[in-house]
């Protein structure tokens, strides 16, 4: 269990699923893979992970960054519309072996679109503040 992991449990969610299939990536995309989809970043300014070993304890708050691509605008907004339901819906409940106890809206970035390829984007952030739990 780690902050990937962790992040990757909380998005493999249906309400996402169902609009991205497994298309969801940790920094980026496999090769090849299509639209929509959804990159996730965990944001950090150091080295140390949020969640350490499995044997620790006690509250940390994680940035999670989501970047939905879609060919349209209205499916990006549709794609992180269900991010928000599955990240909510899992408030409370042990996700990968840590309790998701507060989520906190980070912001958002401004709609962003790659000419070349023609996809949609919108980064937004979300803090999670998570409970480790002794397993």
């Amino acid at each position: 269990m780690n902050d990937a992991s962790f992040c990757a449990a909380l998005l493999n969610h249906a309400a996402v699923t169902a609009l991205v299939s497994n298309r969801i990536g940790l920094d980026q995309l496999k090769q090849g893979w299509g639209l929509p989809a959804v990159v996730y970043q965990i944001v950090s300014t150091n080295e140390q992970p949020y969640i350490g070993a499995s044997s620790d304890t006690g509250q940390v708050v994680i940035r999670l960054q989501v970047n939905p691509l879609a060919a349209t605008v209205d499916g990006v907004a549709a794609i992180h519309a269900a991010v928000r339901a599955a990240i909510q819906s899992q408030l409370a409940q042990v996700v990968d072996g840590h309790r998701l106890i507060h989520v906190e809206d980070g912001g958002r970035d401004k709609y962003d679109k790659d000419e070349t390829s023609s996809t949609w984007t919108r980064a937004s952030d979300y803090l999670l503040t998570v409970e480790a739990q002794t397993l």
